[in-house]
């Protein structure tokens, strides 16, 4: 294409024009032939990509509804050594609060108020959780439930949690303040 196109403008400039063609006449024609095979060769790939875009969108939608809404509601807890797994409906999970290097599970089993300790980090279990919208981190050391929770009220140090079925207040971190206003938002 470059040398048709190259040949065809020589052949003009000359025959045409009247133009004598010298080499930087030359290297000028071999310059826009090439700028327009660039143009040509360009356009078709923008056109291909968009095509491909348009034929991929329906199944980009397909796979994220897929993933939403495969998210499974049981939770498998597992020790840092994998020596111990613990299971766990995430309408059971309360909270989850940090102990070191444990992690203390709350949950409710036949309306009881049961803790279970796992050898984990808060970090681990919170990669963990990532794909449970519920589950909100309000602190460093504690993630809780957002269908548990019964009341947010202001106290003298910042946001306090109030949740069913668990006595003691969940206070939240300033860094993790607009975290839990945005996931209360959504819910």
């Amino acid at each position: 294409f470059v040398i048709c196109n190259s040949v065809a403008f020589a052949f003009f400039a000359r025959y045409v024009g009247r133009l004598p063609i010298t080499f930087p006449i030359a290297i000028n024609i071999v310059i826009i032939s090439i700028t327009a095979s660039v143009v040509v060769v360009i356009t078709n790939q923008f056109y291909l990509l968009k095509k491909k875009v348009q034929k991929l969108e329906p199944a980009a939608e397909e796979v994220i509804n897929n993933e939403l809404m495969e998210t499974p509601k049981e939770i498998e807890f597992e020790s840092e050594n994998k020596t111990e797994y613990f299971t766990l409906f995430l309408e059971q999970l309360i909270l989850i609060k940090s102990a070191n290097n444990y992690i203390e599970v709350i949950y409710k089993h036949n309306d009881e108020i049961k803790k279970k300790l796992i050898r984990n980090t808060m970090k681990t279990t919170e990669n963990l959780l990532q794909k449970y919208p519920e589950i909100i981190r309000c602190h460093r050391s504690c993630m809780v439930n957002k269908n548990y929770i019964k009341k947010v009220s202001r106290g003298s140090d910042g946001l306090v949690l109030n949740l069913f079925d668990y006595p003691q207040e969940i206070h939240v971190s300033r860094q993790y303040v607009l975290r839990l206003k945005e996931a209360l938002k959504a819910s």
